[in-house]
């Protein structure tokens, strides 16, 4: 458009357009005093940015040409005629092609055209007019296949994670009511790990192979503290290079065990616990059902009637005030698992990932009977589904000892670092390595 402004004046020297390539898409129109002088093949001049109120600067680059790029193109064949697509594997031969020309005449570019690629990347090209002004000109290519977690994981993959050095959980006896580890300080250690679930949306779940980081809870103040140290010792194994937060790390839990796709009969068990047991109720029974009467009406008891909310307090049963609970323990002493359907390890099952050691889970449970009731913290390994029996209301504090079992989510778009072509993930030494942000 029309620029009305008030220049100095120079004798032999005079005020003219001059356009300024900030980047590929974006030009500023300038005034430039000219002529310049030319030193080294280039030529410096003042400069008015009239966009920005007069920037009185130098143009080192040289008054820019008008050489442009059209019609770009990533292509599987040479003649530019089929569109690569963006799901390309690394390592297929593709080429980029364009149209380079100033004000309609073409003009040279090098590397020459089509230009063969194999992987994603940024690409300089040269073009060169009739005077033999140069321009560069960058074209970056997307069309690869990144190697990601989501698409290139499979639940029982092995995969190289570790967590943040500096995290760490401090034992408190005051929580888990066992003195003797009293100041005990838990810290990520090295272990194997594998895929444990890919969710719809593309994130991988990550567990160890084995329990990590053992610790004991005894009594009332190891029950019902057990959530938040079971969990708070598991989130010492995020680590935010990798970009798991806190948030993304969580203890497994008796419902990851009951699913479906896990195992064939947990639910199953679960719901015929104690069927055919007319002393003890059955699972989802209550005791006053059971047993025929309002509730317990002695005892210490801490859990909601749910028998699965932990309560901060105990509820202290009177005649005036009888307890009644759900029956939420169940044992598993042959749990079914179902093979994970991966057709790299057709064989591997979630028995097999559970591994032979026991270890906490993060499922608080209460065990009915006709004198009171047993609050156990549930644990789990490939051959059974129990748990550790902490307290009961009639008195005589149960202590049990094992790790945890972090699951740990990983971002879909976590790449994997394929420059190591044996790696496959089938075994631990072929472990996928996962690339830092």
């Amino acid at each position: 458009g029309m620029v009305k402004m008030t220049l100095p004046n120079y004798e032999g020297r005079s005020w003219g357009v001059a356009v300024e390539d900030i980047d590929d898409h974006t030009q500023v129109g300038s005034v430039v005093l000219y002529p310049g002088f030319e030193s080294n093949g280039k030529i410096y001049s003042t400069l008015l940015d009239v966009q920005n109120d007069g920037r009185d600067t130098q143009l080192t680059g040289g008054i820019q040409s008008s050489m442009a790029v059209t019609n770009v193109k990533v292509t599987t064949d040479t003649a530019g005629t089929v569109d690569a697509g963006t799901n390309v594997t690394d390592g297929t031969t593709l080429y980029i092609s364009f149209d380079a020309s100033e004000n309609g005449t073409p003009v040279t570019v090098t590397p020459s055209l089509p230009y063969a690629i194999t992987t994603n990347g940024d690409y300089e090209f040269t073009l060169t007019n009739a005077s033999g002004k140069t321009k560069m000109h960058t074209i970056s290519v997307t069309n690869y296949k990144v190697a990601t977690v989501s698409n290139t994981l499979e639940i029982g993959d092995y995969v190289v994670y570790e967590g943040n050095a500096n995290n760490s959980y401090t034992l408190d006896s005051n929580l888990t009511g066992y003195d003797s580890e009293n100041g005990k300080e838990l810290k990520p250690v090295s272990t194997t790990w594998r895929v444990w679930d890919k969710k719809a949306d593309g994130t991988i779940v990550i567990m160890p192979t084995s329990p990590v980081n053992s610790f004991y809870l005894q009594g009332e103040k190891g029950f019902v503290n057990s959530l938040n140290i079971i969990e708070n010792v598991c989130k010492i194994y995020a680590n935010e290079e990798y970009g798991v937060t806190a948030d993304k790390v969580k203890s497994l839990k008796i419902e990851d065990l009951e699913d479906e796709s896990v195992s064939s009969n947990m639910k199953t068990v679960r719901d015929n616990y104690q069927k055919d047991d007319d002393s003890h109720p059955q699972y989802g029974e209550t005791n006053a059902e059971q047993y025929g009467n309002s509730g317990y009406t002695s005892g210490k008891f801490y859990i909601e009637t749910d028998g699965i909310t932990i309560r901060s307090t105990p509820n202290i049963a009177s005649s005036s005030n009888p307890i009644v609970l759900k029956q939420t323990y169940y044992n598993n002493s042959s749990p079914a698992w179902n093979n994970c359907g991966n057709s790299k390890l057709s064989s591997t099952t979630y028995g097999t990932l559970l591994g032979i050691t026991m270890s906490w889970l993060a499922s608080p449970c209460v065990d009915l009977y006709s004198s009171g009731a047993g609050f156990i913290v549930r644990g789990a390994y490939s051959s059974s589904v129990g748990g550790a029996n902490l307290y009961s209301p009639g008195g005589g504090a149960g202590m049990g000892r094992y790790g945890v079992r972090p699951l740990v989510s990983l971002n879909a778009t976590l790449q994997i670092d394929t420059n190591d072509t044996t790696r496959d993930g089938s075994t631990a030494e072929k472990a996928w390595k996962l690339i830092k942000k």
